[in-house]
């Protein structure tokens, strides 16, 4: 794209940590160092994780703004308060909303008039897979934006190929553009993907099976150990104390002792994972669309990789009409979820959509304390089983089928594994 008006095409560029980034093309044709963007304030232009910057006149006015995806936090516009030669960008970020007030959400934002009545709308991919479009109704000066409709299903975590197997969709983090592809006339889309294969190692043979079971009392001292000094660093927190400098320091030698260990032991997984991304082309029809409009589909599993979700429902005494649901999910050794997620990941979240005479009576809560991260962050997160649990009253006294939904992210010391949504029906308590 043209930065700055002066004929020659230069890079604007997003990334993973937020900031965005100008490689600005010379007299000689070669590109110059990376530079920040900065504001009109002379700071650093930031808006989000994993931002994807679109050049693009957003407000009918003459010179390129700036359209931004990110992965969590949704889409953003920032105006060019300057000029098409000099631009200079707003110290606040614009927040794009529909004109029913929902936020509009994307891990990459583009500018195209999809459906060709003269004016452009947004399309967007997702953290969690698929295309999303919005019309707009307004006008190119003054867009506005209806509620989403899906192009391209989102990713379903129960379709993820295995290893050598090619996927049937799009996968997660997808980031959409429309062209003309094949120059027939027609809109058609390109979306690119991140997949995250799952594969098994051969079973262990008799050899690693008795190193296993030789490093098994080492690991065992050492995530106890690990545990130990968990509980104790939880006693800062929960105090509101800072964590002091001996403990720290013996938080780090334990560290450093214990992480070879359960590397070592973690070693003999089977399961192993592969990440990398497709290109997938979408071909337009004559007199429609690249992509009929497709029906959002929930991933309507109870278990993904290194988590399972199971639900009950009972009465609760001396409450008549009123019904606990507790969900409990079971975390594989050596994961972990999330209860307070860093910036670009996602926190463990139950949900239900209650039925008509149902309405909650207290809101979700989670029964398991988290612990705090081990990186250093403010996060926090679970591990081994968790429990969440809400009331809900029941108008008849019946007891409905309640469908329960859990958003959550498994990550162990090497990896993240996509945002997946687990879901069950909470079954009577026996």
């Amino acid at each position: 794209m043209d930065y700055d008006g002066d004929g020659d095409l230069d890079i604007l560029t997003g990334s993973y940590t937020g900031e965005l980034y100008l490689l600005e093309r010379g007299d000689d044709g070669a590109f110059s160092r990376p530079r920040y963007l900065l504001d009109e304030n002379g700071e650093v232009l930031e808006v989000g994780t994993s931002v994807t910057v679109e050049a693009t006149d957003l407000d009918g006015d003459g010179d390129l703004d700036l359209l931004i995806g990110t992965r969590t936090e949704g889409a953003w516009a920032v105006d060019n308060v300057g000029t098409r030669t000099a631009p200079s960008w707003a110290s606040k970020p614009r927040p794009l909303t529909t004109k029913s007030g929902k936020r509009i959400d994307g891990s990459n934002a583009h500018r195209a008039d999809w459906d060709r009545d003269g004016v452009a709308d947004l399309l967007l991919g997702s953290e969690r897979g698929g295309v999303r479009w919005h019309r707009n109704e307004g006008s190119d000066d003054a867009p506005v934006y209806a509620d989403a409709v899906e192009l391209v299903a989102a990713f379903r975590y129960a379709e993820q190929p295995k290893q050598g197997e090619a996927p049937a969709g799009p996968g997660y983090r997808t980031k959409v553009h429309v062209c003309d592809w094949n120059a027939d006339g027609q809109l058609d889309l390109l979306v690119g993907d991140t997949q995250s294969v799952t594969y098994e190692l051969p079973p262990l043979d008799a050899a690693q099976l008795a190193a296993k079971e030789a490093l098994r009392p080492d690991y065992e001292r050492a995530k106890a150990e690990e545990s130990e000094l968990i509980k104790e660093r939880n006693a800062f927190v929960r105090a509101r104390q800072p964590v002091s400098e001996e403990f720290q320091n013996r938080y780090d030698a334990m560290r450093e002792r214990t992480l070879p260990v359960i590397r070592a032991w973690h070693e003999f997984d089977r399961e192993r994972h592969s990440t990398h991304g497709w290109v997938w082309l979408y071909v337009g029809k004559a007199g429609g669309a690249a992509v009929a409009h497709a029906a959002s589909a929930l991933r309507e599993v109870a278990k993904a990789g290194p988590t399972s979700l199971t639900a009950v429902v009972s009465p609760v005494d001396a409450k008549p009409g009123t019904l606990r649901v507790t969900v409990e999910i079971r975390i594989d050794d050596g994961w972990h979820i999330y209860c307070s997620a860093p910036e670009g990941y996602t926190a463990t979240r139950p949900a239900m959509e209650l039925p008509a005479g149902v309405v909650y009576s207290t809101q979700w809560h989670a029964i398991t304390e988290p612990v705090p991260a081990i990186d250093g962050s403010d996060a926090t997160w679970f591990e081994g089983t968790v429990t969440f649990a809400c009331e809900v009253t029941v108008a008849n006294g019946a007891t409905p089928a309640l469908w329960v939904t859990v958003d959550l992210q498994a990550c162990n010391e090497e990896m993240c594994r996509p945002p997946v949504t687990l879901q069950c029906v909470a079954e009577p308590r026996r």
